[in-house]
């Protein structure tokens, strides 16, 4: 339509690794009230009138694996 060469589907791949993680695979189900251990990770749970509403919970270590540093 517009005479611009077709590019193969190889082309739109993204140039860049996906580091999205579903964090609910990371976190630990404790008892309400646990101490917090050296991987804890503050999150936001929802959207308020205000800001957010903010948590913290205990996740595995394995969660850091996917963190760039910038």
């Amino acid at each position: 339509m517009m005479k611009v060469p077709q590019l193969h589907l190889e082309a739109y791949y993204p140039l860049w690794h996906n580091r999205t993680v579903a964090l609910s695979k990371y976190v630990l189900t404790e008892p309400e009230g646990s101490a917090l251990s050296p991987y804890a990770l503050q999150t936001i749970r929802t959207m308020t009138l205000d800001g957010f509403e903010v948590g913290t919970d205990n996740v595995k270590p394995s969660i850091f694996e996917n963190a760039v540093e910038f």
